[in-house]
């Protein structure tokens, strides 16, 4: 059987940059790549999960619950404070109300998906329902198609704000940062953070994403090789190793 990857079936969002790495890039293209960054890991997330749920045995289906539910954890900490911070912080700056209201309506087309997804695994991490991968794979096609829709379009909308100028936006650098500290404080060291990192493709495009997150060495690697340990078994099904490589997946037909 030919290695798995989660490369597919939902297509990653290349770079949005019009000329690529460059240095006539911008604060908007300097988010805009920040945002794809994230999104292409929630989608590479999803890839694995997908790919890999007909093929959980009920010995793995709690680890890969676990696995799966800190997908779904993760997108909405992300929603959430895109909702309450950064598409407010948008508007304001650009003194236009609603011109982030687009956004979300999109999360809100993808939430009762959602919310039957999280009922899944959460069922199966306590005990309630026994681990039918039919099911779950089931109930990932009834909203990913719109949910990877929206994480690609967001993209767009981002770098569209550069018709504000910088000088009007002076302060969206910030309002970015802001929103990465506070994704940083609230995902967990040992689970969110770890989530993204088995998630981060460093290689992807040549490894012009290699330098993200931006936090410092000492702390990548604190989390890539102290905290990864914490729950390890969790992380055999994500896609990409500690180091940020992409792997084959874990769960897959066997020969």
């Amino acid at each position: 059987m030919a290695p798995v990857y989660a490369d597919h079936p939902f297509q990653l969002i290349p770079d949005p940059r019009p000329d690529g790495v460059s240095t006539k890039n911008d604060m908007f293209d300097d988010v805009a790549v920040e945002m794809t960054c994230v999104h292409n890991c929630f989608i590479r997330g999803i890839n694995a999960i997908y790919l890999q749920a007909p093929y959980v045995t009920q010995a793995d289906a709690n680890a890969f619950c676990n696995y799966a539910a800190l997908w779904s954890k993760m997108l909405h900490l992300h929603h959430h404070e895109e909702e309450s911070i950064f598409f407010p912080g948008v508007e304001k700056i650009a003194g236009e109300e609603g011109i982030m209201a687009g956004n979300v309506e999109q999360h809100h087309a993808f939430h009762d998906g959602l919310e039957k997804y999280q009922a899944f695994v959460d069922g199966v991490i306590s005990g309630n329902e026994v681990y039918d991968g039919k099911k779950f794979t089931g109930i990932i096609d009834s909203f990913a198609g719109i949910l990877t829709q929206h994480l690609t379009e967001e993209i767009p909308t981002l770098l569209a704000l550069k018709k504000y100028g910088t000088e009007q936006f002076k302060d969206y650098p910030a309002l970015s940062a802001k929103l990465a500290e506070k994704a940083l404080a609230t995902a967990g060291t040992t689970t969110g953070v770890i989530f993204v990192v088995t998630c981060l493709d460093v290689n992807f495009e040549d490894g012009r994403w290699s330098a993200f997150p931006p936090i410092p060495w000492i702390i990548n690697m604190m989390f890539r090789y102290i905290h990864f340990w914490v729950h390890r078994d969790w992380w055999k099904f994500g896609p990409c190793d500690r180091l940020g490589s992409m792997r084959p997946l874990y769960a897959v037909p066997r020969e």
